[in-house]
């Protein structure tokens, strides 16, 4: 049984599942795997699954991996079924058990998540971020799996640098990622925050409010000029394609007439690669 409809970086990993691994185990011998990107679940997607199942049954078998020695296992993909399963009170679900590494199992869980259940963007960017740090990808190998450009990857990357305040207000959807980009490097980024949530800003408004409003009102101290730039989500994005394109940290600054471009290089070897690519795109 081929896993179709999972898309190729899925089924490349997952590969042909025989139709002897299909068992059906018990509901109370399978656990979550704490380490897989899912944190959130939506509580009406789980309900509308829940009466599918109710209907017409677990219709694709949940990926489990063997729990050491002992006759339990952790899922690898499929735990919305598994929670809608237990949730209706079945002592029994379909599933392949396969033996897959810790890794194998981070990669399918994103996978899986990313092309059928929709992660959120902090979910998403902090998969990718711990296939970096624990796994040694690079942005473009992250793109090539989950079949994402480059781009993509690295705005999603960027949420990882957020307070741990606009995280938790980007977790429970109080503000958008466009709002999320306006407030990466601001010196104030958790007043602004703030403001966002208890005025209902949208991300226009928050680029004005950010451009008129003064920190710590009582403080009168001054914004750290090349930290809190007013700069739209649009800008955002153009810097970030530059960066991606020139591999190198690049800043746009609005100014009366344009714009303001700046490329930043530790070295002159650097220097000396920049000036390579401009002469190659240009000529």
């Amino acid at each position: 049984m081929n896993a179709r409809g999972l898309g190729r970086g899925l089924s490349s990993l997952i590969g042909e599942m025989p139709t002897e691994n299909l068992i059906q185990i018990s509901i109370k011998d399978i656990c979550a795997d704490n380490s897989q990107p899912r944190t959130i679940f939506d509580p009406l997607e789980l309900e509308d699954l829940q009466n599918s199942i109710a209907k017409n049954g677990v219709l694709q078998p949940i990926l489990v991996r063997p729990m050491g020695n002992q006759s339990k296992y952790f899922i690898v993909a499929g735990e919305r079924r598994w929670r809608a399963a237990r949730n209706l009170g079945l002592a029994e679900i379909p599933a392949i058990v396969r033996k897959i590494s810790d890794r194998e199992a981070f990669e399918i869980g994103i996978l899986e998540n990313i092309q059928r259940e929709n992660l959120s963007p902090l979910e998403e960017a902090t998969s990718y971020k711990k296939l970096m740090d624990h796994y040694s990808y690079t942005q473009e190998k992250i793109s090539e799996v989950v079949s994402k450009s480059r781009s993509h990857v690295a705005n999603l990357l960027r949420l990882c640098a957020l307070s741990d305040k606009a995280k938790g207000y980007l977790k429970d959807q109080l503000i958008s990622v466009g709002h999320a980009k306006l407030l990466l490097g601001l010196y104030n980024s958790d007043e602004v925050a703030d403001a966002i949530v208890q005025k209902n800003l949208n991300v226009r408004d928050t680029e004005k409010y950010i451009k008129n409003q003064q920190p710590n009102g009582s403080s009168g101290k001054k914004l750290k000029p090349l930290k809190n730039r007013v700069i739209s989500a649009d800008v955002v994005d153009i810097e970030l394609s530059l960066t991606e394109a020139l591999g190198i940290g690049v800043k746009i600054d609005p100014t009366a007439n344009g714009a303001r471009i700046s490329i930043y290089c530790d070295d002159l070897d650097q220097l000396d690669m920049i000036v390579r690519k401009l002469s190659s795109s240009v000529g």
